[in-house]
């Protein structure tokens, strides 16, 4: 397992662009920790940390809004009257 200590910039690294906020302490499997290492060049963060905290965040926004578009999506599909006509086209071929 590694560590990163999420929300603390790295002296020695470019300096964060976000505000410091208080920090926790995770811990990864070393695979994922070197395949997170390793995909850092190819991002805009200068950390793990931020990187991270970015990723998670991405993701947590995602799943929180997805029940809500999904909800969304679902309801008012249909008009009253459409429906309305989809049920006379089911009675008529005799699904209803």
């Amino acid at each position: 397992m590694i560590s990163f200590a999420l929300g603390l910039p790295n002296e020695l690294t470019k300096q964060s662009s976000k505000p410091r906020e208080e920090s926790v302490t995770l811990s990864f499997p070393k695979p994922l920790a070197e395949r997170i290492q390793k995909r850092l060049p190819k991002t805009e963060f200068a950390l793990v940390d931020e990187y991270v905290a970015y990723v998670m965040e991405q993701i947590l926004n995602e799943l929180e809004t997805e029940p809500v578009a999904a909800k969304e999506a679902t309801e008012n599909v249909f008009s009253k009257e459409d429906m309305e006509t989809v049920e006379q086209r089911l009675r008529d071929l005799g699904y209803l």
